[in-house]
């Protein structure tokens, strides 16, 4: 009989088993070796007492020779003895760790590497310790996931059966299963612990206190996402999110992409999944910014990729948080995201806005970019711009931001921002200055294309009435019926409007120009498609930047090109018409003649081309 050394290689260094008694982790000679303990311990309750010892001093002797798992895949040997991996080593006892000394451990992983199992059966070992004091949350995102009898998917039902078949002796003392196995929570009647289960919502773990809470396939929860993890923060110091990828955003993402210590279990990790792992070479170019881990292949992964979907494969088994859920910019935009979410682009400028002396001023740091002016390169005289601008709508702490976007109509990239929750007022006041800042240092004064829906009606009139702005965007508008074209007041976004806005995007990414900054290639990441086909910020995330690089996209391509904008000295009265005593019809063009002109002008070259596209049909039919 084989039996490998009790120690455990991690990244850590090697770690001792306080085991005395060593066990086989071949399965045959696994399953027998429990058979024969348990064996000697019904008559022998020395031993009895000295197993019991040793299942509570040592979790990975409890786990390889008493806990179980069920993998109906395998039957007619579907009950399955718990034979830890190496890697499986390191998870246990890092996760025994937070829970003993207090810290949260958020843990990202691929598929079918039994995450959620070894949670609950750390949760169990505790539990089950005689010393007491070891009350457990596991949630999810619904309830049938946490708990309903007979449904091995639902967490409390994989506890069950763990806890059933360890030998009576190990279960709690008196523990009946009429009496103290409920729905959604499960009691130890020796020492008063419980643990209990709970699906998603605002008030999750509320009310309790808890060594420990699970929250399993976290990525996934939505809409209170946020308000459970800070609820569940103070019930229990060591809150254990669990989750494969699920798009980026939200607060699974943000935790996994925080500075905060994490366990990350990737397939390559499991010792027959990884079997025959090679890498592709030479790379392609594409795969040059690839880490290690994004080359391996294997055999069964190369298997999965051919019955699996890219985005199946993303989202369970590469870890890529890009690339899975359902996305509005997939497929080649999708990589161009990822491409550019690799650059690293720190920010050469900052200028806070001084709303006393209605200037910007140079700043040197700043703890968040928030009411910042972030700028990424340089203005050049020679180039112009444009700026986007979305308005928030007053949601409170956790609605939308107003953003302004200024993007270079030369290279079609993104040169600054600016987010803040600010009212119409003060917002009027920073367009005004951002815009006039970028007129003094470049080509012409920026097109500013503001969206007029709710609050941003009033900001455009602010920028026009009090800052006397002439270089503000006006939308053309056709009507079907005439075939005349009028223009109206800023960026208007309508469903047609905003699948057209989302459609510059898209072809912003195919045709692979420009930059932009982090921030708004996040909510790009995280732009999907609702039930209903509507493209949407994904719950617990914001669209305001993917609006607002959108408008800006569109104003570039609406306007006429390196114009340069003369701003007039006369204050305007309406949108549509001048003080009639200081009109001048030889002094200045207003904005709206010029989005109108050349909407007209793009209108009369399409049709042209409609027309020569037509003779040439006629031409080649009569020859």
């Amino acid at each position: 009989m084989e039996i490998r050394k009790i120690t455990y290689e991690t990244e850590f260094g090697t770690l001792p088993s306080a085991s005395a008694l060593p066990y086989p982790k071949e399965y045959r000679e696994n399953m027998e070796f429990r058979a024969k303990i348990l064996r000697k311990a019904q008559t022998d309750h020395t031993f009895q007492a000295k197993l019991k010892e040793l299942f509570f001093r040592d979790i990975l002797f409890a786990f390889n020779c008493f806990f179980y798992t069920l993998d109906v895949r395998k039957r007619p040997f579907h009950n399955q003895p718990f034979i830890t991996y190496p890697f499986q080593d390191k998870v246990i006892l890092e996760i025994q760790k937070a829970i003993q000394e207090g810290y949260d451990l958020p843990n990202e992983k691929s598929r079918d590497l039994g995450l959620s199992w070894i949670v609950i059966l750390i949760f169990q070992h505790f539990w089950l310790n005689p010393k007491g004091g070891a009350d457990f949350l596991c949630g999810s995102r619904i309830e049938d996931y946490v708990d309903k009898h007979g449904d091995m998917r639902t967490i409390l039902e994989k506890f069950r059966y763990a806890l059933y078949k360890l030998p009576n002796w190990l279960q709690p003392k008196d523990f009946s299963r009429k009496t103290h196995d409920n729905f959604m929570r499960i009691m130890n009647p020796e020492t008063g612990s419980a643990i209990t289960g709970e699906s998603n919502n605002p008030n999750f773990s509320t009310g309790g206190r808890y060594a420990g809470i699970l929250l399993d396939e976290f990525a996934k929860w939505k809409d209170t996402a946020t308000q459970a993890w800070t609820a569940a923060g103070d019930a229990s110091p060591s809150r254990i999110p669990v989750s494969s990828a699920f798009g980026v955003g939200g607060k699974f993402y943000d935790l996994t992409h925080s500075s905060r210590p994490k366990l990350r279990l990737h397939w390559t990790l499991h010792p027959e999944k990884a079997e025959g792992a090679y890498c592709r070479f030479p790379r392609s170019e594409e795969e040059l910014l690839f880490t290690t881990e994004e080359l391996i292949r294997s055999p069964w992964y190369d298997a999965q990729v051919e019955r699996r979907t890219s985005s199946e494969i993303a989202q369970e088994l590469d870890i890529k948080y890009l690339g899975s859920g359902s996305m509005v910019f997939d497929g080649k935009a999708a990589r161009r995201l990822d491409r550019l979410l690799r650059i690293d682009r720190p920010p050469i400028q900052l200028l806070s806005v001084d709303f006393t002396y209605n200037s910007l001023v140079p700043i040197k740091n700043a703890r968040s970019h928030e009411g910042v002016l972030v700028f990424w390169e340089e203005l050049q005289s020679t180039q112009s711009y444009t700026l986007g601008v979305d308005i928030c709508e007053g949601k409170g702490i956790s609605g939308d931001y107003s953003i302004i976007k200024v993007l270079c109509r030369q290279t079609k990239s993104v040169v600054a921002s600016y987010y803040s929750k600010i009212d119409e007022i003060r917002l009027a006041l920073v367009i005004f200055l951002i815009s006039s800042y970028i007129e003094d240092r470049s080509l012409a004064a920026p097109w500013v294309g503001i969206e007029t829906i709710g609050p941003g009606l009033s900001t455009f009139d602010l920028c026009v009435e009090l800052h006397e702005m002439t270089n503000l965007f006006m939308m053309p508008k056709r009507d079907n019926a005439t075939g005349n074209f009028s223009v109206i007041k800023g960026w208007r976004t309508t469903q047609s409007s905003r699948n057209r806005l989302i459609s510059g995007i898209k072809e912003w990414l195919l045709e692979s120009e420009g930059w932009v900054n982090p921030r708004c290639l996040g909510e790009c990441a995280s732009f999907e498609r609702n039930k209903t086909g509507r493209a949407e910020a994904r719950a617990g995330t914001h669209d305001d930047e993917v609006i607002a690089f959108g408008i800006a996209i569109q104003v570039d391509l609406l306007v006429p090109e390196d114009e340069n904008i003369e701003p007039k000295k006369h204050k305007v009265d309406s949108l549509f018409e001048l003080r009639e005593d200081q009109f001048d019809p030889m002094e200045v063009i207003s904005f709206q003649t010029k989005c109108l002109n050349f909407a007209l002008k793009k209108q009369a070259k399409r049709n042209l081309e409609q027309k020569d596209l037509s003779l040439s049909d006629r031409i080649g039919l009569s020859i």
